[in-house]
């Protein structure tokens, strides 16, 4: 179970936050039914949904994971059908409603694990927007990275932890490696 959202630190926030993980919602459902139809190359180039002022940092290009998106994708049915509500009048959303604090919570948790990215909004007490990789591992001999950037490194906050039990002689591991030279080398 997910915690409820803290629709009151939203504040006069709440109908932006609801927006921009209720767009997010709205493209994975319809990317998965047109997965399910095998229509996906036919969808419309997607139009970059706008941050609301309200998250706390940039959670840079969110990219689903097809399989968690798949997994969870029941649950994203039943909260689009149970969201849909506020999204055709926004003027019904309430920071006092407990109902509304648990759905929001939830969608902001689905998200995160399809995107595998923290969406936090400013005021929560909890780990900032970003990207967090969690590695663990038993018997490394080759490379290990939490976190591998090559090219243009974006606007993110990246949090990389590699556990590992064992790391054979020729072995590496990295937490977070950034070549934004573009030529490969370290």
């Amino acid at each position: 179970m997910s915690d409820p959202l803290n629709l009151t630190v939203l504040g006069a926030g709440l109908p932006a936050a609801f927006t921009y993980l209720f767009q997010h919602l709205d493209r994975l459902v319809e990317r998965r039914r047109a997965r399910r139809r095998s229509t996906e190359a036919e969808l419309p180039a997607e139009l970059p949904i706008e941050l609301p002022a309200c998250l706390d940092g940039d959670p840079g290009e969110l990219t689903p994971d097809p399989a968690v998106m798949d997994e969870l994708g029941e649950r994203l049915d039943a909260l689009y059908g149970r969201l849909a509500f506020y999204s055709l009048d926004p003027g019904r959303l309430d920071p006092e409603d407990p109902q509304l604090a648990d759905e929001l919570g939830e969608l902001r948790s689905l998200l995160e694990a399809v995107y595998r990215t923290r969406l936090t909004f400013r005021g929560e007490p909890r780990e900032a927007t970003g990207v967090r990789v969690d590695v663990k591992a038993i018997d490394i001999q080759g490379k290990v990275g939490g976190v591998v950037v090559q090219g243009q490194m974006p606007d993110v906050e990246l949090d990389s932890k590699v556990h590992a039990e064992r790391v054979g002689d020729k072995g590496q591991v990295i937490g977070i490696e950034i070549d934004t030279t573009g030529s490969g080398g370290r």
